[in-house]
Formats: C-alpha cells, structure tokens, sequence
C-alpha cells in the first residue's frame, strides 16, 4: 500500500511518521485490498487537526476520516478509529449483498 504523510503548518512530533506507516501498514495487512493512504497532519491554534484518505479495491471507493485534538497523536488515534470502523462496515455490506 502507497502510504503519504502531508504536514502543514508545524513540526510533528519525532517518530510519528514510523508510527503512522505501522499503524496503516497494519490495516493494508488486515484488509489486503487497501490501494493508497494520504495523512495530512495541520495544526491550528494549538490543536492537531488529521485527516485521513483512504483508497481501496472491491467497490469499497474512498474512506476518510477527520479528528482534532490538543495532542498530534491522539488526533491520528482517533481519525485511524474512524476509518477502521468505516472500512468494518463497508467490508460487512459487502459481505451481506453477496
């Protein structure tokens, strides 16, 4: 999986990026139809805003994800929550229509 970090507006936290790669190399693994990642990291008066853009085969198109949080990672934490549980339920509609 083609994985790519943006980050504006600051400096992110030393091994965020090692982070993030295992985190989504660990989704590619569980779901092996996952095509590409974007993660853009922004911060915004002392918040973290991340936003996550998923591509995957198998009809599943596009799946985002968006969290802010006052800690950089907590804010990836949470937007990988969202699209995990976003790519569950798409996986499981999937499931249910064949």
């Amino acid at each position: 999986m083609n994985i790519d970090i943006t980050v504006r507006h600051d400096q992110h936290q030393k091994g965020l990026d090692e982070y993030i790669n295992s985190k989504l190399e660990h989704i590619a693994e569980r779901f092996p139809y996952m095509i590409s990642a974007h993660v853009i990291l922004e911060e915004e008066k002392k918040h973290f805003n991340t936003k996550i853009v998923m591509q995957a085969g198998r009809n599943l198109g596009i799946i985002e994800g968006h969290e802010t949080h006052e800690d950089q990672r907590a804010s990836f934490d949470l937007a990988y929550h969202k699209i995990e549980a976003q790519i569950l339920a798409k996986k499981e509609k999937l499931v249910e229509h064949h």
